[in-house]
């Protein structure tokens, strides 16, 4: 897959990502606000119905009140007018206050007068077990008492014994008032008691819907009404909690229960408000349209990305990579990319160009000055060190070929050709059709793989240009054996003996089953001589992997330490448990030409012993003898500068 089927992919999962993320985000967290903001109306319903009920008993009482404290009320307990009878106690009189219920009851609860009307059939009277027409007994909880009568209050509200609140009847509920009757004065003794009640009827549920705008429901759960199955299954969980109830009855209606309590606060009433489902269709719809318009975008956003990058982006890529490729191959250092651009690809090219022009004239320069001063031990060497990273390099650049060989664009661009027809049809499809559910699978692998490839490319072309770095720093440094050349950089050491074993990972194909041991103390950035440094550590890094494969151990292990030594100091060792080392080559090993392998030369322990002096440090070897592996140190002083003092 090419790298531009790879970037197109990435781009087209980054996008259904984040459309698929932002629908669930906003699914989950800001649609669950718009849940409850309409819960939360839901419960302001219920408790404004609630309100109105105790409103509506409130009103009861006020006219309760007028009429048990009225002069002419009071007289009629002892002379039983009829006039006034006829002048206050008719029908007509009785429904402009509102009132279905009427009792006039003398101090022992003899009934003087008594009215119950139906306010759903009109003239109809009806009768109430709990309001028999000859007497009320003394236990009424509607019966009042002179006993109980509070002649010092100013409030006339709270002057005689007074009762109010709903009252449960095998009718219906009914909201009732009960008060002493007294003189204009409030004043007793009290003569009786008067009671007056309204039915929760059709007539006043109409009225208290107008009133509260609210849409409800309520039903006796005294057992003495049939329920249906639906009230019956939610009445248990609305009195066992103080709190309202919500649940939601389909997508279009909540159902918010909360129970009344009747005259003796028992919850005997179940109101229930029905809310139509507003908000949330508001939000569902504004969810559903910005779903689809990240989709739509996003395309768009693709298509035009996908064009930018492959005009500014992929293309000099491209011919970079292959440049690259093939002076790998040919060891042509004189070609050119010739990049015309001037950003950061062109100077890329540019500065590749630049580089490789250079390592041309070095590599020249190195074997016209070793042919001129017979300084084959330079040129030996130099050929050695870069011959360690020419492996590393050589693999690299060869990954990096095949990487790129491999990429291809049918998948990505089938999968933009679908996108590209669908067109608006594409949530549908997506949603719908059977090829559609498969397509975000498909992209989401295309994604794993073109961001697995990526890595793979990455890594290779760092490798590959700190191998051709550390190339160019090796000739550079041997160009001239009569003028010294330090080039002192801020080095972290732990970074650079990982380095030089990932070097060596390339020369050295085949190793499996080699344990790294690592133990590196924490040091400070250092300025150093970083490419002698490295050329030291590869080379006793190699040495010791070689000797551990050349005696076919099985279990091989490498471990690099790193430490301090007396605090003016500090050492880097490469232990391996190889072959190791006999006592009369231990005085060999760095002299040049002696080697034990078939086809070494010699020359790397001897550079890295000469660099490291040059570095004013020793490089020393141990071992107990053959069988049981090497020990060799790299001791420096660390009396280097560093990073932050050297740059002021």
């Amino acid at each position: 897959m090419s790298l531009s089927s790879k970037i197109a992919l990435i781009l087209t999962a980054v996008i259904g990502i984040y459309a698929v993320a932002n629908d669930q985000i906003q699914q989950h967290i800001f649609f669950q606000r718009f849940e409850d903001v309409e819960e939360r109306q839901a419960l302001k319903d219920i408790a404004r119905v609630e309100e109105a009920l105790l409103e509506e008993v409130a009103k009861l009482d006020r006219v309760n009140l007028r009429w048990a404290h009225w002069d002419d009320a009071y007289a009629y307990i002892a002379d039983h007018n009829e006039g006034f009878e006829r002048a206050n106690l008719t029908e007509t009189v009785l429904g402009n206050q509102g009132v279905d219920l009427l009792f006039v009851c003398d101090i022992e609860g003899l009934v003087l007068w008594s009215s119950i009307t139906d306010p759903d059939q009109p003239g109809e009277p009806i009768k109430l077990r709990d309001f028999p027409t000859g007497r009320l007994y003394l236990s009424h909880p509607l019966l009042t008492s002179d006993t109980q009568l509070d002649g010092g209050t100013s409030d006339p509200e709270r002057r005689g014994n007074h009762r109010s609140g709903v009252l449960l009847t095998e009718h219906k509920p009914l909201l009732v008032s009960a008060r002493s009757i007294l003189d204009s004065r409030q004043r007793g003794p009290a003569r009786g008691t008067l009671i007056t009640g309204r039915f929760l009827s059709g007539e006043l549920d109409r009225e208290l819907t107008e009133k509260t705008k609210v849409d409800f429901d309520f039903w006796q759960i005294d057992g003495r009404h049939d329920l249906g199955h639906e009230i019956a299954q939610v009445v248990d969980a609305a009195t066992s909690s103080p709190e309202a109830l919500v649940e939601e009855q389909d997508s279009g209606t909540l159902h918010v229960y909360k129970t009344f309590n009747d005259l003796r606060e028992r919850p005997e009433i179940l109101l229930r408000a029905n809310v139509e489902r507003d908000i949330t269709a508001t939000g569902k719809s504004a969810f559903k349209f910005g779903f689809i318009s990240t989709i739509v975008g996003g395309l768009v956003l693709l298509l035009v990305l996908m064009g930018l990058l492959k005009h500014i982006v992929l293309g000099p890529i491209s011919r970079l990579t292959h440049h690259t490729v093939e002076i790998g191959q040919n060891e042509d250092f004189r070609a050119k990319l010739d990049l015309d651009r001037q950003d950061e690809v062109g100077t890329l090219s540019r500065e590749f160009d630049n580089m490789m022009e250079k390592l041309e004239l070095a590599r020249q320069a190195i074997v016209d000055t070793a042919r001129t001063a017979g300084m084959s031990e330079i040129a030996t060497g130099i050929l050695h060190n870069v011959g360690n990273v020419l492996n590393s390099v050589n693999i690299s650049a060869s990954i990096v070929a095949q990487q790129v060989d491999s990429m291809s664009l049918e998948d990505l661009a089938k999968v933009s050709k679908v996108l590209e027809d669908k067109g608006e049809d594409l949530p549908r499809f997506i949603a719908d059709d059977p090829k559609g559910r498969h397509l975000q699978p498909l992209i989401s692998a295309l994604t794993t793989q073109l961001g697995d490839e990526r890595e793979t490319i990455l890594g290779e072309v760092t490798s590959l240009t700190e191998g051709i770095e550390h190339i160019c720093e090796l000739i550079k440094s041997q160009q001239s054996f009569a003028v010294k050349s330090e080039l002192i950089e801020p080095v972290i050491l732990s970074e650079k003996i990982d380095e030089a074993l990932s070097i060596t990972d390339k020369a050295i194909t085949h190793d499996t089953g080699l344990e790294v041991v690592r133990s590196y103390c924490a040091l400070p950035e250092l300025m150093i001589e970083k490419h002698k440094l490295l050329e030291i550590l590869v080379n006793l890094i190699q040495n010791a992997r070689q000797a551990m494969s050349g005696a076919g151990i099985e279990q091989r292990q490498l471990e690099l330490v790193l430490a301090t030594e007396n605090d003016d100091r500090f050492r880097i060792e490469v232990r391996d448990n190889g072959p190791g080392i006999s006592e009369e080559n231990l005085v060999k090993v760095f002299n040049l030409g002696f080697t034990t392998k078939a086809s070494g030369h010699g020359y790397g322990l001897h550079t890295a012993a000469n660099a490291a002096t040059e570095m004013g440090g020793t490089l020393s070897v141990h071992s107990d003898g053959p069988g049981h592996g090497a020990r060799f140190v790299l001791d420096l002083p660390l009396n280097v500068v560093p990073v932050a003092e050297g740059a002021q």
